[in-house]
């Protein structure tokens, strides 16, 4: 999927470099937020649903307008008891239709995803193959049904010898592949969406405002880039993972900006966590709250949090 990415890049640099130039621009100020957001938009357009666009300049494209409407989502007070039912009644939600979601933008993405299937289906075989993310589970799925269809028919005649497997290894591993409805597949595009913009333009946006402001920083990944690439072709995706400082740098901007303060997890089974001064049990079912900010800006685990310092993160 890289080279799908890589194109999306070209648009930043060209987008970049066209409103750096902007003569209306006088004071050269670029919300860099704002560009980014744009960037990581159209990557995942075009990762996950095959769609080129340039939500810089399209910004009244469907899907730029509809993926906007999705993100910038606010919940209202009155909204409340909708939202406890869908998360803690499901089966009750279904029953009466409530979703989190407007329908109009639900069904849309929906339509899209929908032709976007029965348009690779129909070309399946033709030559003209996509590598994006909803081609991925659409050959996945079809890997499966194979499977499927060879153990259906191979099923009688290793019955037998399926029992005495079993028998004599009651501990092994039952596998079992399951394919993917249309609407989990479409579900899973609109789930990559939500999770992956905000958090991606943020860290991006913060990692630039730390290197602006962190000018010893700045040099010593331009240094990094220049040792390793003589030239843009060189860029590949093993290169990229030989940007040790790059790494670093990304890591400490998760670090001090963290996308999400805090996870939840349920325990699966009684538990008790060992601290150095206490002891917690947790209980079968208890939710609990594992506070990300608070451990990335603790002294016991990082020496002077408040400063920025990739190094913390070298081999």
């Amino acid at each position: 999927m890289r080279p799908l990415i890589d194109d999306c890049l070209n648009t930043l640099v060209n987008n970049l470099d066209r409103l750096s130039s902007d003569e209306s621009n006088a004071e050269r100020v670029l919300d860099m937020k704002r560009v980014f957001g744009a960037y990581t938009m159209e990557v995942i357009i075009q990762v996950a649903f095959g769609t080129k666009v340039d939500a810089l300049i399209d910004e009244s494209h469907p899907i730029i307008v509809n993926a906007k409407k999705l993100m910038s989502r606010n919940f209202r007070l009155w909204e409340l008891p909708k939202i406890l039912v869908v998360i803690l009644l499901p089966k009750v939600a279904k029953l009466f239709g409530l979703t989190l979601m407007p329908r109009d933008i639900t069904q849309f993405f929906t339509d899209i995803c929908t032709k976007i299937i029965a348009e690779r289906r129909a070309s399946k075989g033709s030559g003209d193959k996509r590598y994006d993310f909803l081609q991925l589970m659409l050959d996945a799925n079809d890997k499966n049904k194979e499977t499927e269809d060879n153990s259906d028919l191979n099923s009688e005649t290793n019955a037998d010898k399926s029992e005495l497997t079993t028998d004599e290894h009651p501990g092994a591993i039952q596998t079992h592949n399951k394919g993917m409805s249309d609407a989990e597949m479409i579900s899973q595009c609109v789930l990559f969406f939500m999770a992956g913009y905000e958090t991606t333009a943020t860290t991006i946006s913060y990692a630039t405002y730390l290197l602006a402001k962190n000018t010893t920083s700045q040099e010593r990944l331009f240094e990094e880039s220049k040792r390793i690439f003589e030239s843009k072709s060189d860029i590949d995706y093993d290169a990229i993972e030989r940007l040790e400082y790059l790494n670093g740098v990304v890591m400490e901007t998760l670090r001090l900006y963290p996308p999400a303060l805090a996870l939840e997890r349920e325990a699966s089974t009684d538990t008790v966590l060992a601290g150095d001064e206490e002891t917690i049990k947790l209980f079968k079912g208890d939710i609990f709250q594992v506070p990300i900010y608070v451990l990335h800006m603790d002294r016991q685990y990082f020496d002077d949090p408040y400063a920025f310092k990739p190094e913390r993160f070298l081999p």
